[in-house]
């Protein structure tokens, strides 16, 4: 479901562990200013092993290559347009400034190919500062 917010409006978004990118996103525009976190006590699970939106060091993922590289597995993180290269970390708090006019995605960073043992969903709230 696509979203977009004006200043200081605030939503919550549910955020599947299985997929590769969110079906729940926001549209943004250069210049804006979000704030986004995770309550606390939030959990999601890779294969058995279950965990925050900060994530889990995964020696076999690492070695497989997460998409995003030197993050932990199933940090919460997010990309612009479905782009890889454009992907970075969020963990349970992150200020964003939009770089660009864009669409914002997020997901569980993981190996690609490997959603499907993924279980679970996080509860994300984002705020628009400006």
């Amino acid at each position: 479901m696509n979203f977009s917010l004006v200043d200081n409006q605030q939503i919550k978004l549910a955020i599947l562990a299985h997929e590769e990118y969110s079906s729940n996103f926001l549209d943004v525009k250069k210049g804006e200013l979000y704030k986004v976190w995770c309550e606390p006590g939030q959990r999601w699970t890779d294969w058995f092993i279950t965990t925050t939106p900060k994530g889990f060091f995964n020696f076999l993922a690492s070695i497989v290559g997460l998409r995003v590289k030197g993050v932990k597995c199933l940090c919460l993180c997010a990309a612009f347009d479905k782009k890889d290269e454009t992907a970075f970390k969020i963990g349970d708090y992150l200020i964003l400034e939009v770089p660009d006019y864009t669409k914002l995605y997020f997901f569980a960073n993981d190996s690609k190919g490997y959603y499907k043992n993924n279980k679970g969903s996080i509860d994300v709230y984002v705020q628009r500062l400006r």
